[in-house]
């Protein structure tokens, strides 16, 4: 079964609030990887994490990822994205499965960002 990264950006609530304090519009983003028979599968089962993602991070079940309209995409090359020096931070999962989003947070890449420099010093 092909495998697709997914991507989507969010906002945590800091960010949800600093940006509509001062009206702009920065988003953080992350991913996921996707087993799934096509990429049309993959896309629709990536909004669905998304949408729990951010009921996550907020710890609030009315907040609505696909009412804000959130970017959302699957990278075409992978290996050659911006993401290509932390793709195995990214979780994988198949249609129907969600990830543990506790390794999916900004504190997560952070500690996992530092475990891998210390690898590679």
């Amino acid at each position: 079964m092909p495998t697709f990264l997914y991507g989507f950006g969010y906002e945590d609530k800091d960010e949800m609030e600093y940006n509509r304090r001062t009206d702009s519009d920065f988003e953080s983003s992350t991913g996921v990887f996707i087993d799934a028979p096509a990429e049309a599968d993959a896309l629709a089962w990536g909004r669905e994490i998304s949408e729990a993602f951010l009921r996550h991070a907020h710890g609030d079940s009315a907040v609505s990822w696909k009412s804000l309209d959130y970017a959302h995409w699957i990278e075409a090359d992978p290996a050659s994205c911006s993401w290509k020096h932390c793709l195995s931070f990214f979780p994988r999962v198949r249609v129907g499965e969600l990830p543990d989003f506790s390794r999916m947070t900004p504190e997560a890449y952070a500690d996992w960002s530092r475990e891998h420099e210390s690898r590679d010093a």
